[in-house]
């Protein structure tokens, strides 16, 4: 079984992404771990982010039984909650106690669920898409979500978008997808659906 994460920023287009690719092996997409709601509808706070980081681990751990052959896309990667943690206390919103509390439960659920994934023989690696703020802030607002988006909503979106740029070389065999501004949005995206492609197929196969 190999497991794919699919990281970027919300809004950057992962799940229309996922939801494109075909693949030749019996592949199962978890589109369902936007684990992170807006700040003005659920203003979060370290409580509920332990939930979330509860729920999304118990949710990969759960494919875990798929058969050796399938595939799992997956929105978003274990280090996204992490970068969500840190934007968090960067806007001022959860305390460095509150973080330093975050970040442990973050390690430990991930040590626990890497363990479940090395014992069961399953590889993973993921993509980053590095789609630019501004297509993002575009991709929500042709989305018609740009109503209920504040201020502060639009700055936790900038301070993700920043952390993934400065964190996301720590994740171990990922590849970094470059948003290439000669081309038009929609083929950017074909692109990064055909590397995505090609790479799962080559690696699967090899």
């Amino acid at each position: 079984m190999t497991f794919v994460y699919i990281m970027g920023c919300h809004g950057c287009g992962k799940s229309s992404t996922i939801d494109l690719i075909k693949l030749n092996h019996p592949t199962t997409k978890m589109l369902d771990l936007d684990l992170n709601p807006k700040l003005q509808d659920n203003n979060p706070c370290a409580a509920n982010q332990h939930i979330r980081h509860s729920d999304y681990f118990d949710n990969l751990t759960a494919e875990l039984n798929k058969l050796p052959e399938q595939i799992i896309l997956i929105d978003r990667a274990p280090i996204s909650l992490n970068i969500y943690d840190e934007s968090f206390k960067e806007l001022g919103i959860v305390s460095e106690g509150a973080l330093n509390r975050l970040r442990k439960d973050w390690r430990d659920r991930l040590e626990r669920f890497n363990e479940a994934l090395l014992c069961s023989k399953h590889e993973s690696f993921g993509f980053f898409l590095d789609v630019p703020v501004e297509v993002i802030k575009e991709n929500i607002i042709e989305r018609a979500r740009d109503d209920n988006f504040n201020e502060q909503d639009w700055a936790y979106l900038e301070m993700i978008h920043k952390m993934y740029q400065e964190r996301v070389s720590e994740v171990e065999d990922f590849y970094w997808l470059n948003w290439d501004p000669a081309l038009s949005k929609e083929d950017n995206y074909d692109e990064f659906k055909k590397i995505i492609e090609d790479t799962i197929k080559e690696r699967v196969n090899g």
